[in-house]
């Protein structure tokens, strides 16, 4: 029995990885310059800083570095399961919805 095949990380996973810890990056390196948190977290719709497309790219940002440890722990630990599971159209869905 390969049991490597079942601790790889999954296509979908890697990609959420990827992305969130490259914005958290980037909002980190930009810092004063642009505020990628503020443009890109979420905002009341009041909020001058509103915009619609925050209701998918809030889940890309992160406050801290414990903040994104975690979320991404949680993602690498449980999302290849998952999405093995489920496939990676159900798992992405899930992501989003949750």
């Amino acid at each position: 029995m390969n049991t490597r095949s079942y601790q790889s990380i999954t296509p979908t996973v890697k990609t959420i990885l990827v992305i969130n810890i490259g914005i958290f990056l980037l909002a980190n390196i930009l810092g004063e310059r642009l505020d990628i948190t503020r443009i890109l977290g979420m905002h009341l719709p009041g909020s001058e800083y509103f915009a619609p497309y925050q209701y998918v790219t809030h889940m890309f940002t992160h406050a801290d570095v414990m903040h994104v440890f975690f979320n991404m722990f949680a993602v690498f630990m449980f999302g290849s399961v998952l999405e093995r599971v489920w496939g990676n159209k159900r798992f992405l869905l899930y992501y989003f919805a949750t």
